[in-house]
């Protein structure tokens, strides 16, 4: 039962907080061929190729059209990015928005994705 005049802890759920993909960096050259074998070795669903962001899936598609000596950052797509405290909210809005993916970064770069 609720008491009157009793402060209660409240509960703020941040974007850090629901990170559940991984994000490895890449070297900015890297080509399609060995960001996917990275992207693999690590299991991680997005690569931080530079300033760019990159898809597995992407990746593994370009792959498949024998695009594997392309540049990985030709084939990265604008992902939207919030800061590790931000509010949760601020990522559902993104995801229900039609974004794949939100990056989610910290101080010293992606943390992870949602």
């Amino acid at each position: 039962m609720a008491k009157r005049a009793h402060a209660y802890p409240q509960v703020s759920v941040v974007a850090g907080d629901v990170v559940d993909v991984a994000v490895v960096a890449a070297p900015p050259s890297i080509a399609v061929r060995a960001a996917l074998a990275l992207a693999r070795k690590r299991d991680a669903a997005v690569l931080a190729v530079g300033p760019r962001y990159v898809l597995r899936e992407d990746l593994a598609r370009a792959s498949l059209l024998d695009a594997g000596d392309l540049p990985a950052a030709s084939v990265a797509r604008p992902l939207p990015v919030v800061d590790a405290g931000a509010g949760e909210v601020a990522v559902r809005r993104r995801l229900a928005g039609g974004a794949p993916l939100v990056i989610v970064r910290g101080r010293a770069g992606a943390v992870g994705a949602v």
